[in-house]
């Protein structure tokens, strides 16, 4: 490292490509995501849904599931024609990893504890439920559902894949970070941005 870059100079730089980069691989993720929202159901994902009626109430349960690890069940509560409440769980590998009631008053999440895995719930900044993700510690998607008026739904397999892409490029960026000139990391960060916007 040449005289121009001492150290807190170095650290200082780094954290601002960093910070421009990070910001520019977000965007990118963003995008990826919210394309998927609007897209129908993943054909990837099984579906099955049931009704059970008890005179004027029916409960309508809805459940996905993708390659039998990850599952989501989506209960819907009418009375009288009119929809009470909504209770979504969505489990990985038979644990609860995440519930949300929806009732008249507004939305209820609770996350549960799956080691190994992180769960993320994303708003909007109005307060909206707008995405919800499982991950590894290690950043991998293990799945991830988008949300449309209130109620989730899973991405497609091949979303899934790209996203994991970005996190595998994301990852490999930063642990070069300290073995490779600024100029260079951030050729690389850009790189990188134009590879996943071009898929």
């Amino acid at each position: 490292m040449d005289a121009y870059f001492s150290k807190p100079r170095f650290a200082c730089f780094v954290k601002m490509v960093i910070h421009d980069v990070v910001q520019e691989i977000m965007k990118t993720i963003l995008a990826i995501f919210l394309a998927t929202a609007s897209a129908s159901l993943a054909s990837d994902v099984e579906s099955k849904v049931h009704s059970a009626t008890n005179g004027n109430n029916v409960v309508c349960t809805q459940s996905f599931t993708r390659d039998g690890i990850t599952n989501l069940v989506c209960k819907t509560y009418t009375s009288s024609g009119k929809v009470s409440g909504v209770i979504q769980h969505v489990y990985y590998q038979g644990n609860i990893a995440l519930e949300l009631w929806k009732m008249e008053d507004g939305l209820t999440a609770s996350a549960h504890s799956i080691p190994g895995v992180k769960i993320g719930t994303h708003f909007t900044p109005d307060g909206v439920l707008d995405h919800v993700n499982l991950m590894t510690t290690n950043v991998i998607t293990l799945d991830h559902f988008t949300v449309t008026n209130g109620f989730l739904y899973p991405i497609s397999g091949e979303d899934l894949r790209k996203a994991n892409a970005i996190s595998k490029d994301v990852g490999e960026l930063f642990r070069s970070v300290t073995n490779i000139p600024p100029e260079e990391f951030k050729e690389r960060a850009v790189d990188l941005n134009k590879k996943h916007k071009a898929k």
